[in-house]
């Protein structure tokens, strides 16, 4: 550690540098004396290369508790506490030193210096139980007092309930007073950290009162809430934590006791959840300022029916195409909890709108936090979820270019492998498209057929690479048993449904035997080609709807259990 030049002698950690000090002192500096009581005193590394014995710094506590400068008597004082002696015990000379040296900080005029050892980390602080002896002392003393509580919630919120309804009538006390002693008492860390402190204590020691304390200390904060006035209520609401010890939620009386302002500014916390709650504003609330609030969060779970609404035509009014793309510009300024594709899509609609339902120049904006929410959130996501993610993702490439949302655009072609999907294409709807696709093909499937797929981009983040370039022999299989089941549809007429009992056993059998098989490769998808056959002449071609059901549900039992990886 490097000293100063011109203090080195006076920090060798030598009996002489003691001495230096003393001839020294009232020729330094403030800040010099600050350091060198820093230095011997309140520093505790071992990197100093000498060992601080005990007489030589009380002799600098002497020396800083005789100086004329408050703050330099302060923080010595921080290291004075009142000694010890048994009823019974001498007044030994040491006694009388560390006795004479408390009351010197005790008489001090200086309210800093006489609170300066009741700062600090402490379990708990008797003087919190009084709220009637705390509030009649100086504001230096309580806010000594308050700093550093492990816990102690339901004492503090006792301090707060007799100052709110005792002392501010009376103007005995002022807001500001009352604010100041809150925020002493949250810290500059947060309460936060100090409550997940005492849950890491509980959970090593298994000590479930410890845990049980913690919870109620916060739960009587959160509880305070409501009786206080608006400006302590706004510390609480952004400090407090959600969950603590026992406690799993926030008391649902007091989110009920706040008004817009309160309620805005608790949701506006990332790390608070209350999803039932966002999801009921966002589809609710006639507030604007709670619904952003509400989407405002990773919390909050975005629906793809919720995207399907704003889904505009092109041909609709200008009044009700506008009204959507606002809604779907708000959701891509603000909404974190938005899925990859949900922001794609979300971006993508807002993009090929027509003129008259956005405000030109503006969309670009928006786009643009759309796309940033889009790369914190893919780099937010583990490397499997990032994958699966980036497959919805080109799913829905693929389903704009067969069914792009423009009225001048042409849709794209379907290969042979893939004709079979034209039922699942909704003209000028690409989302509805999307989600018929990936309805009718679990995104694990698409996954493995990924040559089928075109690539995409999420500014800023390197995106996962398929593993193979064409699909797989087991993927070849599915989709060939899927354009034979096509073929088949195609030749039912409809019938009565006497043999629906029939069917449902059929079903079951299938299911069956699925649910008994590791691997669905080769010999296995042959022998459920030949059930499929069988059970189509046994049905003696039932109800067109029946079949098709049927089909579908054994087509997707395959995908499942022959696709997936």
């Amino acid at each position: 550690m490097t000293h100063p030049k011109h203090l080195e002698l006076l920090l060798d950690g030598t009996p002489l540098a003691i001495e230096r000090i003393k001839q020294a002192w009232s020729g330094l500096s403030t800040s010099d004396r600050v350091y060198l009581l820093s230095v011997w005193i309140t520093d505790t590394s071992t990197d100093l290369g000498f060992q601080r014995w005990s007489h030589h710094q009380k002799c600098l506590i002497d020396l800083a508790l005789a100086d004329s400068n408050p703050y330099v008597r302060y923080l010595a004082a921080k290291t004075v506490s009142e000694p010890y002696k048994a009823d019974d015990a001498e007044e030994t000379p040491d006694y009388l030193k560390d006795k004479a040296r408390f009351e010197k900080v005790q008489a001090d005029p200086v309210p800093l210096v006489r609170s300066a050892s009741e700062e600090g980390f402490k379990l708990f602080s008797l003087e919190l139980d009084d709220p009637k002896s705390f509030w009649k002392r100086p504001q230096t003393e309580r806010l000594a007092l308050v700093n550093g509580v492990g816990e102690e919630g339901e004492n503090l919120a006792k301090l707060l309930r007799y100052a709110t309804k005792d002392l501010l009538p009376s103007k005995e006390i002022t807001i500001d007073e009352m604010l100041d002693v809150l925020l002493q008492y949250l810290g500059s860390q947060g309460i936060g950290k100090r409550v997940a402190q005492s849950e890491d204590l509980a959970d090593r020691f298994r000590d479930g009162f410890a845990a049980y304390q913690v919870g109620e200390s916060v739960k009587e904060l959160w509880e305070v809430i409501p009786e206080l006035p608006k400006a302590l209520s706004y510390a609480l609401i952004d400090s407090l934590p959600e969950t603590a010890g026992l406690m799993s939620d926030i008391p649902p009386e007091v989110i009920e006791s706040l008004d817009e302002h309160q309620l805005e500014q608790l949701l506006y916390r990332n790390d608070i959840t209350l999803k039932k709650l966002r999801r009921k504003l966002f589809k609710n609330s006639t507030n604007k300022n709670l619904r952003e609030a509400a989407v405002a969060s990773q919390h909050f779970e975005l629906r793809d029916s919720d995207i399907s609404k704003l889904v505009y035509d092109p041909r609709e009014s200008e009044e009700a195409g506008k009204k959507k793309v606002n809604e779907l510009a708000m959701l891509a300024t603000l909404c974190r909890g938005a899925t990859l594709v949900q922001m794609q899509a979300i971006c993508y609609l807002i993009n090929d709108a027509p003129d008259k339902f956005h405000s030109g120049l503006g969309m670009w904006a928006t786009i643009g936090f759309g796309e940033t929410l889009q790369t914190q959130r893919a780099k937010r996501l583990s490397s499997d979820a990032l994958h699966y993610e980036v497959v919805a993702m080109r799913l829905f490439e693929r389903a704009k270019s067969l069914s792009p949302i423009k009225m001048d655009e042409s849709p794209e072609e379907l290969s042979d492998e893939l004709i079979r999907l034209k039922d699942l294409i909704v003209s000028q709807n690409p989302w509805q498209t999307y989600l018929n696709l990936k309805k009718d093909v679990p995104l694990s499937g698409w996954k493995r057929m990924g040559s089928y797929l075109p690539e995409v981009y999420i500014r800023d983040v390197d995106l996962p690479k398929d593993s193979s370039e064409n699909m797989d022999e087991a993927g070849r299989q599915v989709f060939d048993l899927l354009k034979d089941v096509s073929g088949r549809v195609k030749d039912v007429s409809e019938k009565d449904r006497a043999e629906l009992s029939s069917l449902s056993k059929a079903i079951t059998a299938i299911s069956s035997q699925m649910a008994d098989s590791e691997t669905l490769t080769g010999k296995r998808v042959a022998a459920l080609q030949a059930q499929i056959e069988k059970l189509v002449q046994t049905i003696n071609i039932l109800h067109v709807f029946i079949v098709l059901a049927f089909l579908i549900l054994t087509l997707l039992l395959l995908i499942r259990f022959v696709v997936d990886p």
